[in-house]
């Protein structure tokens, strides 16, 4: 299980409210949280979505960003 997909479980967010306020489509948004990598954009809509640093679901991902 994902970083993400384990965040989203146990807070009860839905895939759908993420996807919107993150500005992605929900199939992209469904992949990312069953590990595929996002790019630095996605990442960064989905982090400040959920007031989170990107190292929080991809730790050292993004460090030459």
């Amino acid at each position: 299980m994902t970083e993400l997909k384990q965040y989203l479980e146990e807070r009860g967010i839905k895939h759908i409210w993420l996807a919107q306020r993150a500005h992605l489509r929900d199939d992209t948004l469904s992949r990312i949280i069953n590990g595929l990598h996002p790019s630095i954009d996605q990442a960064h809509s989905i982090a400040q979505v959920l007031n989170e640093s990107l190292d929080r679901f991809w730790p050292g991902l993004f460090r030459n960003e």
